[in-house]
């Protein structure tokens, strides 16, 4: 039996072979709370080989933490995976130099941590006075502040088709957009784009990690200059703000919703940090000059927090039918024939398996429909931290013979299995 720790700052996407665990750091971090599983875990198996997979970012205290924990195991052989280079230790030199990185990672963490949170503070606490009234904008500066765009490496998922979506509306409307951000979003090879590269996480309370990176964000941007900033709201992030008062310029705010409440409502409410964060998000909707949201419940939420409507903007969602239209050409059956799928009627879902799509709905909906037609398929696209339980009820109502849950695939392959 072998063990791998994915201690990387994003989860490599790494699969378990036949006779391997994989863990990845939120599951230790969560495994802390139940040290009866941890203890199986680190002492139940004598293993063959534990892998430690690193990423090329300085190391976390809380990593540094989980990396010991990997000394700390009954293994034969303990090796480190980083950038492509395998390294093999002794469990001495291993627990030695573990031992050393957390000495200097943790305390540096906390410290760190404790700024962070005084100067989020202060910015919450900031009048920007950025322009109001209507904005008009010939260029614009567009930010994703996120430190990341992907999930187990790709790029997937309705943000980022959005962003690709507004990056490429506003280049259409003769708008002179660059945009800047962790990774290029996929579709916008015509748009400038600036790639601002992700230089230190925090674990502690990860929003900290946007916020350094936001700092990184403004600082490259800051070089540019444009009539009106366009960001994608992230929490932890003040980056608009700051950029559009370097620049003298208004801040276009797209809110998509708040992942306090989101915390508060669908998670354990447990958010760290919390008024901070809470002040910081009420700043950003405070002094933004306009915000964007795409319906008009969240429209009429922030106007319930007291944010006047006449800086609000709804800007549905919507689908670009000429990208569209090849895919139109062929019907349904001939899509079934060309991906060898059962000619057969099928019903189609993409989306993040989060709580926001529904998705525990999916297995009742589909023994609904087998019950009137026994004959209908399901083509199910799409992952997140819902789907090993979707799939866990659909094998259990012995439904997984009429419904492929296909998990990540490719932007142009999700379009065919649409079609």
């Amino acid at each position: 039996m072998k063990l791998t720790l994915d201690l990387s700052w994003t989860p490599s996407g790494v699969r378990a072979e036949a006779d391997e665990r994989v863990v990845t750091l939120s599951e230790l971090a969560a495994a802390r709370s139940d040290l009866a599983a941890l203890r199986v875990l680190l002492w139940g198996t004598r293993y063959e080989r534990v892998r430690i997979l690193r990423d090329e970012l300085p190391v976390s205290g809380v990593q540094a933490l989980a990396a010991g924990l990997g000394g700390l195991t009954r293994a034969r052989r303990l090796e480190v995976e980083q950038g492509g280079l395998v390294r093999g230790r002794s469990r001495i030199v291993y627990l030695a130099s573990a031992t050393a990185s957390a000495c200097v990672a943790v305390p540096r963490e906390f410290i760190s941590t404790a700024m962070l949170r005084r100067r989020l503070r202060r910015v919450a606490a900031t009048s920007y006075g950025l322009p109001r009234g209507p904005v008009d904008a010939r260029s614009i500066d567009y930010l994703r502040c996120e430190p990341t765009t992907q999930w187990l490496g790709a790029q997937v998922g309705g943000a980022a088709t959005h962003t690709s979506g507004v990056i490429n509306g506003l280049a259409a409307a003769g708008v002179d957009v660059h945009a800047f951000g962790p990774e290029r979003p996929h579709g916008i090879e015509g748009v400038p784009f600036t790639r601002v590269p992700l230089r230190r996480v925090f674990h502690l309370v990860y929003w900290f990690t946007v916020a350094a990176f936001a700092d990184e964000v403004v600082a490259v941007a800051s070089r540019r200059p444009c009539d009106a900033v366009y960001q994608r709201y992230a929490l932890g992030s003040a980056a608009g703000l700051d950029l559009a008062r370097r620049l003298g310029v208004p801040l276009i705010l797209e809110f998509n919703g708040s992942e306090i409440w989101t915390s508060k409502n669908w998670g354990d409410g447990a958010l760290p940090m919390l008024e901070a964060l809470t002040a910081l998000e009420q700043r950003n909707l405070t002094d933004a000059s306009l915000i964007v949201v795409v319906s008009d419940v969240l429209r009429d939420q922030l106007v319930e927090q007291g944010i006047d409507e006449r800086r609000v903007l709804v800007n549905p969602n919507g689908v670009d039918v000429d990208r569209l239209a090849p895919l139109r050409e062929h019907d349904a059956a001939w899509w079934r024939h060309e991906l060898g799928r059962a000619d057969a009627p099928t019903i189609g879902f993409i989306g993040t398996f989060g709580l926001w799509h529904g998705v525990k709905l999916l297995p009742e909906m589909i023994a609904a429909v087998a019950r009137v037609r026994p004959d209908a398929r399901w083509v199910i696209i799409g992952d997140g931290l819902l789907r090993d339980e979707v799939a866990q009820e659909v094998a259990r109502l012995g439904l997984s013979d009429v419904a492929d849950l296909t998990g990540i695939v490719a932007h142009e392959q999700a379009l065919k299995l649409l079609a």
